[in-house]
């Protein structure tokens, strides 16, 4: 039988079809396993080839820079055009002075209720506690219900979070992710050292079963984003590149979407990488396909250069908003229950993939949602993104 017609009869057959004899779904099941070994081992030998060209290539090691990029509003035509040629953009204002405020208060009060990190105690903020809800290496909050907490659903539902995700999918028929927050604790205190995370974990988040545009992530700032705090980087224009990066990664398996860059130290891939300078209220977005990290602070933070040690250095809230039509009636159903639960999920909107078992949901009646709309438990504003 030819390649081209095995491919169709596969693709006919499907997975697991109830109709298909055992011994036919044996050998197709055999054919794409066989298909995808070769791809692995194709990639494999693809990156150790390269990884042996950039080792001879005499360069020095991708050094991280500013980036100073332009700042749009919400509604400016320019903040499209601008993402599609750089894979990133800095949305300006969409939380006011007053706004991040009331976000900063609602996010400690998490970490109070759920890590015992005091506000007004520096010395609570331990790699102990912090470890209750994030990891101490990424700062990335992802723990004990901050997906469906009061500080990340006061973020996602300011008026000019909603309208930036709108003119980058051209629809206000949206609904928003379910993940978290990110947190740098001042490392520049005595004995803080071991608060300081770790950067260069270059990554994409869009694996080799996607092609094109499929999310668009965001963190909306509750500080500024300096040399001095650290923050989120990028490579301006990799996603341009995605495709090739897919034909020699294979440091996940097939399907997954968080794809690591092999050999960053020597990867031209990453060069041109920088930190994305921002202000507090401001809303930093970037397409999944685009290669990305967080770095710790490139110049110490200190008190005269405006950084006290007893104030986090880094604050932000994680949103990603898709159209409502990519998700499928079942996903809905699932999201509308995971609310009710208060577990949190990834930043896929339409793909649901949550932090907690699903088994969590059984017995859970999603019309207990348009119950808490009616008599007001939640608002019009979050209910709409569900």
């Amino acid at each position: 039988m030819e390649v081209d017609q095995s491919h169709k009869l596969l693709d006919r057959l499907g997975s697991g079809t109830s109709w298909v004899p055992e011994f036919l779904q044996t050998w197709v099941d055999g054919f794409r396993n066989e298909k995808r070994q070769a791809t692995i081992k194709a990639r494999t030998a693809e990156r150790k080839r390269r990884e042996t060209e950039w080792s001879q290539q005499d360069a020095p090691p991708p050094q991280l820079q500013m980036i100073n990029a332009p700042r749009f509003d919400p509604d400016d035509l320019a903040l499209l055009a601008f993402l599609n040629v750089n894979g990133y953009v800095v949305v300006k204002g969409v939380a006011n002075a007053a706004e991040v405020a009331q976000a900063k208060s609602l996010l400690w009060q998490f970490f109070e209720s759920q890590a015992d990190m005091r506000r007004d105690q520096p010395s609570s903020w331990t790699n102990q506690r912090f470890s209750t809800v994030g990891d101490t290496t990424t700062g990335i909050i992802g723990g004990n219900g901050i997906g469906q907490s009061e500080a990340c659903w006061f973020v996602r539902t300011r008026p000019r979070v909603r309208r930036a995700f709108a003119r980058v999918w051209g629809t206000e028929e949206l609904i928003t992710s379910f993940d978290g927050a990110n947190a740098f604790r001042p490392f520049h205190a005595r004995g803080a050292g071991a608060h300081r995370t770790m950067g260069g974990w270059w990554h994409v988040d869009q694996g080799n079963q996607k092609t094109g545009r499929h999310a668009v992530q965001g963190a909306v700032l509750l500080t500024a984003a300096t040399e001095h705090t650290g923050g989120l980087c990028v490579v301006p224009g990799s996603h341009l590149s995605h495709g090739d990066l897919m034909s020699y990664t294979s440091t996940s398996p097939d399907g997954q979407d968080f794809v690591c860059v092999p050999s960053p130290h020597v990867n031209p891939a990453v060069r041109g990488g920088g930190l994305v300078r921002a202000e507090a209220g401001d809303l930093l977005l970037w397409d999944s396909r685009t290669v990305h990290c967080n770095t710790p602070a490139l110049r110490e933070p200190t008190l005269v250069a405006g950084y006290p040690d007893d104030e986090l250095l880094r604050m932000v809230t994680y949103v990603c908003m898709t159209p409502r039509r990519l998700a499928t009636a079942e996903g809905l159903s699932l999201r509308r229950r995971a609310v009710l639960a208060g577990v949190g999920s990834t930043h896929w909107p339409h793909e649901v993939k949550l932090t907690a078992d699903t088994s969590c949901l059984e017995g859970i009646d999603e019309a207990a949602l348009d119950e808490a709309l009616r008599s007001g438990v939640i608002s019009r504003d979050k209910y709409d993104l569900i």
